[in-house]
């Protein structure tokens, strides 16, 4: 059976999880603030604000549950570049910034 690359890592497959539940109100909040500490790391805090805008748009949007909102699809797009390592690092960092 083939993975979705979220499912792949445990951490990245709750938060879908979770957003795939939440209501949109919920959803768009929370994006939004993690998209603010995302593009604050690297390699996007050195790319100017179009390059990160053309890197997440990129691929063209499908039928997937987060391509129906541009803000989350945005989000899912800059998370899906990073590295492994960088993807733990980050959402080890928002959590304790939630907790």
């Amino acid at each position: 059976m083939n993975s979705r690359w979220y499912e792949i890592n445990s951490m990245v497959n709750v938060l879908f999880s979770l957003f795939e539940k939440a209501d949109d109100e919920e959803k768009k909040s929370v994006i939004s603030f993690m998209t603010q500490e995302l593009i604050n790391l690297r390699p996007y805090d050195k790319l100017d604000v179009a390059s990160v805008f053309k890197m997440a748009t990129g691929e063209q949007a499908r039928n997937r549950w987060y391509d129906k909102d541009e803000s989350v699809r945005i989000f899912v797009e800059l998370l899906k570049n990073l590295s492994d390592d960088d993807k733990i690092g980050f959402l080890t960092k928002v959590n304790n910034k939630l907790s």
